[in-house]
């Protein structure tokens, strides 16, 4: 499946059994994935700044809007790890860190898989994703064949992910 002048996809709805509810369950989990995150930068952010926020809804509000405000995904992570150094004991950053730095390729994968043209055929599920490499400058090309299977072992990774986040932030102090 290599990029050609012209690429022609045959767009069929003949997917394997459970594609789309894999796909489904994927989506989901990142987006779990993707609050706690946001919810982590919240608590840290009250950690770390000068301005008093005191309970309720509109001081939550305030430590999320830190996080929407970061737009991108790996922006939110950035700014995950930069409060979780300034806010946290070196020992509690430096897992959190890497879970963060495992969100991040976890979500590498995401784009791959969410911001594509999916096709169906014999049973069988294609992915196109053209990709702009930033490094290299040009175009590449992530073109699969994605099974099922192969979605939720992604979920399954999603899903431990978002179990060791919670875990992390319960040893805060």
């Amino acid at each position: 499946m290599e990029p050609q002048e012209v690429m022609d996809v045959n767009v069929c709805d003949d997917f394997p059994p459970n594609f789309l509810e894999a796909l489904g369950r994927y989506a989901v989990e990142f987006g779990r994935v993707e609050y706690l995150v946001k919810v982590a930068v919240k608590s840290l952010f009250k950690r770390t700044t000068k301005t008093k926020l005191s309970g309720g809804i509109k001081a939550f509000e305030a430590g999320v809007a830190q996080a929407e405000k970061e737009g991108q995904f790996g922006r939110v992570c950035k700014k995950a790890k930069t409060l979780a150094a300034q806010g946290l004991s070196e020992a509690h950053a430096l897992t959190f860190i890497a879970l963060i730095e495992r969100a991040t390729t976890l979500a590498e994968e995401r784009n791959d898989n969410l911001h594509a043209l999916w096709t169906g055929i014999e049973q069988k599920s294609f992915r196109y994703r053209p990709f702009w490499n930033r490094e290299t400058k040009e175009l590449e090309w992530r073109n699969d064949n994605v099974a099922p299977a192969d979605l939720d072992r992604l979920t399954e990774a999603l899903r431990a992910l978002g179990d060791r986040l919670r875990e992390a932030r319960a040893q805060w102090p």
